[in-house]
């Protein structure tokens, strides 16, 4: 999320403000999309709209935008905020490990606002002001997070770790006939042949450190551990979809002039995490160090398990 400049001064990436950006203009094309008469599709008695070809374009191209900016927001926001907490401080260490249970708090108190106050006023008001508002919402939070840019704690950049992936692949395959006892394929990599130096230097395509060679085994485990969430995201994913479509074929009156929308029904998952995230960190957390009698919390395992099972 952050680089150092020649003086040493944390700035933000490029990649970050493309993010920022693309996803603020993408919400203010959807707002200009329903708001302005010519870019709004003209709808019958019946209410089904007719959108022409450049309405449809504008409308899917802040859809994309808005894609584009959370693809390269919503992966690095959570590790970013991990990066302001020095591990190397018992106290903030700790602190670090409560992080993530707040941050996706504070997401899901942001998720029920939208479920529950955009819904109604998208609903009652209009689209205008449903995509507005957040649009407004969005320009604020850009605004504040590249306000705080000197204030960042910076974590220096140690190079791809694609490249070191794929160099070890390629190191191992070019090595596949070497003989050596005990050792296994990715191993090989790290055998010093004839052929690993370019012009006087090792080839790191050919020849690669123990370091990169554990690094690629570690992530190969944790592919498998990886592979059990597949299930999960894709049920988790149909929520604002696949849902929604359902709920519109309940009967969702809770009393002649109750109706709850069916953008709305998303809110029992929301108001369940906000119940449990603070049970979990000020209460389970404790009962386990009384119970178990060590000052640890869980192990990263355990609290997978726990946050599935609730």
């Amino acid at each position: 999320m952050s680089i150092w400049d020649d003086t040493g001064r944390l700035l933000v990436s490029p990649s970050a403000m493309f993010s920022c950006v693309s996803s603020l203009q993408g919400m203010m094309i959807l707002t200009m999309s329903v708001s302005i008469h010519g870019l709004k599709p003209t709808c019958d008695e019946n209410n089904i709209c007719h959108p022409t070809g450049l309405q449809i374009g504008v409308f899917f191209l802040g859809l994309y935008l808005i894609a584009l900016g959370t693809g390269g927001i919503k992966p690095c926001a959570s590790s970013f905020g991990a990066d302001q907490f020095d591990d190397s401080d018992e106290i903030e260490k700790k602190q670090k490990s409560s992080f993530f249970n707040w941050f996706y708090f504070s997401i899901n108190i942001v998720a029920l606002v939208a479920s529950s106050v955009l819904v109604w006023i998208q609903t009652n008001i209009g689209w205008g002001w449903g995509f507005g508002i957040p649009a407004v919402a969005m320009a604020i939070a850009v605004v504040s997070f590249f306000s705080g840019t000197k204030l960042y704690r910076n974590q220096r950049p140690g190079g791809s770790p694609l490249t070191r992936i794929f160099q070890v692949m390629v190191a191992s395959v070019g090595k596949a006939r070497v003989e050596v006892p005990n050792d296994n394929f990715f191993d090989k990599a790290a055998v010093v042949t004839s052929n690993d130096q370019t012009k006087g230097s090792i080839n790191p395509w050919k020849l690669c450190t123990i370091t990169q060679i554990e690094e690629l085994k570690s992530i190969i485990r944790l592919l498998l551990i990886w592979a059990t969430g597949i299930i999960f995201s894709t049920v988790y994913g149909q929520m604002g979809t696949l849902f929604v479509l359902q709920d519109n074929t309940m009967y969702l009156h809770m009393s002649p002039s109750f109706e709850i929308p069916s953008a709305s029904l998303s809110l029992f998952d929301t108001i369940n995490i906000i119940f449990w995230v603070p049970v979990y960190d000020r209460l389970i957390v404790l009962l386990s160090r009384k119970l178990t009698g060590h000052k640890n919390r869980f192990t990263q395992f355990q609290r997978m398990a726990i946050d599935l099972v609730i």
